[in-house]
């Protein structure tokens, strides 16, 4: 497996025509916060719908994809994918079509990594916690104006340049106790509507939390990304779910004031189906539009 990495790693920055550097501190992505507030441009993220609509099936409410249906080809064909984004400059589009730039290759990596886990139905060793994050959330899976990021550092880049705790619900996880996967790449145009789409969709969910004793638990995410998106305090992140519940869970939240967490069991979200659905073309991912 390390060999492996080390050749993609490489190759990524052969395919590139850059050298890789690894961010050293926060401080070296702050270029990435740059945008062209004017730019009509467009990435283009078919190459992921492609994937998606291939690979992944809508199960219970949530997307799971067919890991062991999309190795080999379908792996390669992401692979591309996520390499090709990397090729871009994020900072030459807008600010919404760049959030979704993020968005989208952050959860590409994810399913990358998933796809290369030994198990991907158990994923405490990729993933770990917020404290201690596993060798493959911060080792460097693609070159984005020669730097080398991991999906830790695109979190960053995410959380840094956007003030919106929405964006806990459009970073997905790989296992069941997670954001749910958006079935279609974000874009552009509606990025912040669909997150705030998902955050609705997540909230009174079991898989979100419950009220149990007078205390609100939440899912591992809330405390994975808690002080990123809430700076640590736990009543602005209350207010940000109450203001998100709906119906007769909202009436749950009346009167609660603390809230804890759930430990992730770290359960991969694999669908096991019995035949592929759909061949995927190769190409896809770029720029289009005008500028």
């Amino acid at each position: 497996m390390a060999t492996h990495r080390l050749r993609r790693t490489v190759a990524i920055a052969l395919i590139a025509g850059v050298v890789m550097s690894a961010p050293s501190h926060a401080d070296d992505l702050a270029a990435f916060a740059n945008h062209a507030e004017a730019s009509s441009s467009r990435v283009d993220h078919r190459a992921l719908e492609q994937y998606l609509d291939a690979f992944a099936v809508a199960n219970s409410g949530r997307t799971q994809i067919a890991y062991s249906v999309a190795d080999g080809r379908g792996h390669a064909f992401l692979e591309q994918y996520i390499t090709l984004l990397g090729r871009m400059d994020p900072t030459t589009v807008n600010r919404n079509e760049q959030l979704a730039y993020w968005l989208n290759l952050r959860n590409a990596m994810v399913i990358d990594l998933v796809s290369e886990a030994k198990s991907p139905r158990r994923l405490g060793g990729e993933i770990g916690t917020a404290q201690n994050p596993g060798a493959a959330w911060v080792e460097p899976r693609v070159s984005v104006s020669g730097q080398a990021l991991s999906i830790q550092d695109v979190e960053a880049i995410l959380f840094r340049n956007w003030n919106n705790p929405n964006l806990i619900y459009g970073l997905y996880q790989g296992t069941k106790d997670g954001a749910r996967l958006p079935r279609a790449p974000f874009s552009g145009e509606t990025v912040n509507e669909t997150l705030e789409e998902l955050g609705r969709d997540f909230v009174g969910t079991s898989t979100m939390g419950r009220v149990r004793r007078g205390t609100l638990e939440l899912a591992p995410v809330y405390e994975r990304y808690g002080d990123a998106a809430f700076g640590g305090d736990q009543a602005a992140m209350l207010s940000h779910v109450q203001a998100l519940a709906s119906g007769r869970f909202a009436k749950k939240l009346d009167g609660i004031s603390e809230v804890s967490f759930r430990k992730s069991k770290h359960r991969g979200e694999v669908f096991t189906p019995r035949a592929a659905r759909a061949p995927i073309n190769s190409g896809g991912g770029g720029f289009s539009g005008g500028s």
